[in-house]
């Protein structure tokens, strides 16, 4: 990734309480350490929880611009109009030439600028890069990256999906001329049909251990503990009938004290939102006639979430980078996936890690074969 002495800007996914994407961040950063003299600043729409999760960082503020005059006006129409109508309309909400030029004698956006100061921007790891997002916040330092003649590099990314060829093209546009490194076969698929020359990776999740070899392994379970089977629901983008897989959460766990009387179920977090996984586990536990109690609320950083999969005997999750950190150290987990997005994450997980992984579809997989299947993996 970094040259020596080379000035790196890192963008991507993170900030957002997800303890994945912050996974990746922290690859990004090891990486600019290795390389000797190597130099890295972060856009982040949140610079002062970066500086505090990474001191070695510097993080700035990545916020943009809106429109003034007939454009701002129209772009506010359109975020009133609601998110489906976004991305054909794009080109209406934000402008290059507003965060590039000086307005009103303010200078280039202060993100520009350090754009201006790097050698290349790199862009971490993560599933950003589709219309189920803010497409355009995303993809707008690879525009400015592209108009400044700057180096443009990613770590193993997923791309899409996409619901408009307005969406799918501009991805393809920002990407044009980048070095180009994927996770999983539906991103591979999107490159190969767009001409862009791409390297298929694991996610840079993987490489917890070389990141962050200071884990600590956890203690040995009393010979009088039952095994614990870690449980974390959360809603996933592009889902197909969100609240009839929230309802399988719950049949599942019934499912899992059929097939596995003996062991414990115990949630845990992978998101410090509390309406995220926290929630989501917790209505799935009160389904199933288990104690909301046993689902630990969200901790502050991801290297806690990262113990707390290496904590379990197995893992049911919804959560890719906890079924990333599960295959890492060996820990047996059935992925949960539904929806396009989330099938192509879990499937790359499976091919890396096959002895441990099964991943399942709500809409297709019974409760009762998800518990039979977990099973068999212990």
């Amino acid at each position: 990734m970094a040259q020596e002495g080379d000035r790196l800007l890192i963008w991507g996914g993170y900030g957002h309480g997800n303890a994945g994407d912050w996974l990746t961040l922290a690859a990004a950063l090891h990486d600019c350490g290795q390389a000797a003299g190597g130099v890295a600043t972060v856009l982040s729409p949140d610079p002062v929880m970066v500086e505090g999760l990474f001191p070695e960082a510097r993080a700035v503020r990545y916020r943009l611009r809106r429109p003034r005059g007939l454009r701002g006006r129209v772009r506010e129409a359109l975020r009133r109009v609601g998110r489906s109508l976004r991305p054909v309309c794009w080109r209406f909400r934000y402008r290059l030439d507003d965060q590039m030029r000086d307005v009103a004698g303010d200078g280039p956006a202060e993100w520009v600028e350090a754009l201006g100061q790097a050698d290349r921007l790199y862009l971490a790891g993560g599933g950003y890069l589709t219309e189920l997002f803010d497409l355009e916040r995303f993809v707008m330092p690879l525009l400015a990256a592209q108009r400044l003649g700057l180096a443009v590099e990613t770590a193993p990314i997923g791309i899409g999906p996409f619901r408009t060829r307005a969406g799918e093209a501009l991805v393809a546009d920002a990407l044009r001329g980048a070095r180009v490194v994927v996770r999983d076969d539906d991103s591979a698929a999107f490159c190969r049909r767009h001409g862009l020359p791409a390297v298929v990776r694991p996610d840079d999740g993987f490489r917890v251990r070389e990141v962050r070899p200071a884990l600590a392994p956890p203690s040995a379970r009393a010979g009088h503990e039952p095994a614990k089977v870690g449980v974390c629901a959360c809603p996933q983008y592009g889902a197909e009938a969100p609240r009839r897989v929230q309802a399988w959460w719950g049949d599942l766990l019934c499912a899992l004290r059929r097939e596995l009387p003996a062991v414990a179920l115990r949630g845990f977090c992978f998101h410090t939102d509390p309406t995220a996984d926290y929630q989501c586990t917790r209505e799935a536990f009160q389904r199933a006639g288990l104690e909301r109690s046993d689902v630990k609320p969200p901790r502050p950083g991801p290297w806690e979430a990262v113990e707390d999969v290496m904590a379990c005997d197995a893992l049911a999750t919804a959560r890719f980078h906890a079924a990333v950190v599960a295959g890492v150290f060996g820990v047996p987990c059935l992925a949960v996936a539904s929806g396009a997005y989330s099938r192509a994450k879990m499937e790359s997980v499976r091919k890396v890690a096959p002895r441990t992984t099964r991943v399942v579809d709500p809409g297709r997989d019974a409760p009762a074969d998800g518990a039979a299947a977990l099973r068999g993996l212990l």
